[in-house]
């Protein structure tokens, strides 16, 4: 099995996507590292798509207080036993100067 470059912490922030209908959260962040994330993610208000852009928002009492925009990529799904919604693994695209400042905050 495939060791991970960086720890995951686990965590429930709240996902929305870019593409999703505006209904609603997109899912939420199970677990988080600096290049990558698991995500529950609602169907009915986003989709699955290989490539998506998501907004990560901190729960309030993390040091990391602003939302974080980023690209990411699909590197596995599989259903989560729970209706309309679907485990997957991305991996972070592109990630900013900015983006990993506020990605190590809020993993810290």
């Amino acid at each position: 099995m495939k060791q991970r470059k960086f720890d995951r912490k686990q965590c429930i922030f709240s996902v929305y996507q870019s593409n999703s209908d505006g209904n609603g959260s997109g899912g939420v962040i199970l677990n988080l590292s600096e290049d990558g994330a698991n995500v529950l993610v609602n169907t009915e208000n986003a989709s699955v798509d290989n490539d998506f852009h998501i907004s990560i928002y901190p729960s309030p009492g993390f040091k990391q207080t602003e939302f974080i925009e980023i690209n990411a990529h699909k590197v596995w799904e599989e259903d989560s036993g729970i209706d309309k919604y679907k485990k997957v693994g991305c991996r972070f695209k592109s990630i900013s100067k900015d983006q990993k400042k506020k990605l190590k905050k809020l993993i810290d």
